[in-house]
């Protein structure tokens, strides 16, 4: 099998168990290499950051490697055409999405790499600095023919974080990609000047552009950080009237108030999702009927994000009656109240009178105003009855008795995020304790080192198969849930993630920084969740090397592991692990406190890899997928 082409035996190693592929990488170099490359064939994603990494890869680079990428990130790289055009050749082509952030690049290398990606869907130019500060970039037309001919089939655009952006240079962009679906200019400095020169970026040659430069497909569009206010807000109603917008992300506009927001919805009827983070000026609204038709709009759009949101006590009569009338039909699926600061009894009378929480889907409310005692979030969650995502990171009063109503409630939970709850403990995920081991305990360190001797007891050896026995009472079952982050909860223990294995067979993700988890919990975890593929176990000072011994057998599907700050593990346990698995994001912190102190050393948090050579193929790393606007 030797003589046969890389493609095939990648495709061949697809049908092979983990035990075998283990053994054909010790075959020979090039067999080891495929393996290694296997996952980048399904994906055809690939992430480089920095020149170190960015040469080696178009220089040792496999030919059939460059075909098989179809999604490439480059970031903090100096980028160059002509060193390597038989690359870059065989590249462009196949691209889907193209990722350039904060990388160097010339206009004549930027207009040859695109004039290339003939089927490219998605194009983020990010933090570009030299590149739109030479403003040189598209001013030949024969460029702009080019590029309007290999850009035809562009959909996304993302041009966030430019500061030189100008009219001139987005007017050819957007000539060049008519067909866009999504455009994000957040964080460019936009003027709103109607007079001011083409060298500069301005809302009104902005909006013309997208209103009559062709994107009459264009259903998303990111504003955030743009210093937008209500004279832009009336410019985008006024030219997009022919437009069907249905996403509009206008975060940390500080300068929007209730009139200009009313403009766009008025304008934009069909919006899905609307983002209004960190503007809070809109609710300072002075008649009762601008409450009225605000609210009934807002009512009808399913996905609202409010994080941030900030009511002083001189708008709490108009606040109180917006809250009122959103309660009134509400179609909202998605909420975002991460960070709001509201007076609480309005919120609450309104949200649990009205309904709004029985139709909710989405639920953030991470770092929510700590005016809300743990009674008044009983009330809240009363009314919940179909949430699928909730977040609670950082909310104070969370106890085991809100935690109870919650579990109780909703059946139906796929994540939940309960970082930095430190009044959350064991019972409040449904574990309760007989008598007879609480036998009165006379503090509560008492109480969880009864707890934790029980443990000790109860389990049995952990090299074989754990089972936890009475006299423990399980009354929940979370048939769904595949993401669940207790970081910072200090009073779970092994018993906690033991249950979880139990009871939630479906986790993907376990995230629990700073929690007391031993040997003996996370062993227990690993081998009840047969396809998790994150754990984050960061700072827990009980886990030693022995927790990752049986952890390639357990947990063949594991992708990123982080046991930073837990220095009971030792090199050569990581680096069994590493061996181990194809395609693992692993993150170790390679020091004690002690001599980080002592020896030069910059980098506390690393990125541990198997070898000190250099390989090419192990700087696979998959790039995320967008994430939804209100996703945690």
């Amino acid at each position: 099998m030797e003589w046969l082409p890389s493609e095939c035996l990648a495709s061949i190693f697809q049908y092979l168990s983990l035990s075998d592929r283990l053994r054909c990488r010790c075959v020979s170099s090039r067999w080891k290499r495929i393996l290694l490359e296997w996952s980048l064939l399904n994906e055809g994603r690939f992430l480089i950051r920095k020149d170190t990494q960015w040469t080696p890869f178009f220089s040792e680079g496999c030919p059939y490697l460059f075909h098989s990428i179809k999604f490439l990130h480059l970031e903090s790289v100096s980028i160059s055409y002509d060193r390597y055009r038989h690359q870059w050749d065989a590249l462009t082509p196949r691209l889907r999405g193209l990722v350039l952030q904060s990388s160097d690049i010339s206009s004549t290398d930027f207009i040859s790499i695109l004039s290339g990606c003939v089927n490219l869907r998605s194009l983020h130019l990010v933090r570009l600095r030299d590149l739109f500060l030479s403003g040189v970039v598209l001013n030949k037309e024969q460029d702009v023919s080019r590029l309007a001919l290999s850009l035809s089939k562009l959909r996304d655009l993302n041009l966030s974080e430019n500061r030189y952006m100008s009219d001139f240079i987005f007017s050819r962009l957007v000539h060049c990609a008519k067909e866009l679906e999504s455009l994000d200019i957040s964080g460019c400095n936009i003027l709103n000047g109607a007079c001011a020169p083409t060298s500069v970026f301005t809302f009104p040659e902005l909006f013309r552009r997208i209103a009559q430069g062709g994107c009459h497909q264009l259903k998303t569009l990111n504003l955030s950080s743009t210093g937008l206010d209500d004279k832009g807000l009336f410019e985008l109603s006024e030219l997009s009237s022919n437009l069907s917008l249905k996403n509009i992300n206008l975060s940390s506009c500080s300068g929007i108030s209730g009139e200009g927001l009313l403009r766009l919805l008025e304008s934009q009827t069909g919006l899905e999702t609307l983002n209004l983070d960190h503007c809070h000026r809109w609710m300072n609204i002075s008649t009762e009927d601008r409450v009225c038709q605000i609210a009934l709009r807002l009512a009808k759009i399913p996905n609202v994000s409010l994080a941030g949101l900030y009511i002083p006590d001189e708008w709490n009569s108009s606040s109180k009656k917006l809250f009122q009338a959103l309660s009134k039909g509400n179609l909202w699926r998605q909420l975002n109240v991460s960070g709001v600061r509201v007076p609480g009894e309005s919120l609450i009378h309104s949200f649990t009178t009205g309904g709004v929480l029985c139709n909710l889907r989405y639920l953030l409310m991470s770092n929510f105003s700590s005016c809300f005692s743990s009674e008044r979030l009983l009330t809240f969650f009363g009314s919940c009855r179909d949430l699928r995502i909730l977040n609670l990171s950082g909310v104070e009063n969370v106890t085991d008795s809100v935690l109870t109503l919650i579990f109780s409630r909703l059946k139906d939970l796929e994540s939940l995020n309960l970082n930095g709850c430190v009044q959350v403990t064991d019972i409040g995920l449904g574990i309760q304790e007989t008598p007879q081991i609480m036998q009165s305990p006379r503090s509560d360190a008492d109480s969880k080192i009864h707890k934790r001797e029980l443990t000790d007891v109860f389990i049995d050896d952990v090299e074989d198969d754990i089972s936890l026995h009475p006299p423990f009472v399980i009354p929940f079952f979370f048939k769904d849930l595949s993401k669940i982050d207790v970081s910072y909860c200090f009073s779970l223990d092994d018993s906690s993630f033991v249950f979880l294995g139990d009871q939630c067979p479906l986790l993907q993700h376990v995230i629990a920084k700073k929690c007391n988890i031993t040997d003996v919990g996370f062993i227990a975890l690993t081998k009840r969740l047969k396809i998790l593929s994150e754990i984050d176990v960061e700072g827990n000072q009980y886990l030693s090397s022995h927790a990752l011994d049986d952890l390639p057998l357990t947990c063949r599907y594991l992708k990123v592991l982080n046991i930073s700050h837990c220095y009971k593990i030792s090199q050569d346990a990581v680096a069994r692990v590493e061996e181990a698995f194809f395609n693992l994001t692993l993150y170790r912190h390679m020091y004690s406190t002690y001599q980080m102190m002592n020896e030069n050393f910059n980098d506390p948090i690393l990125l541990y890899k198997k070898s000190k050579k250099f390989e090419p193929w192990k700087l696979f790393c998959c790039v995320s997928k967008p994430s939804p606007q209100l996703q945690d």
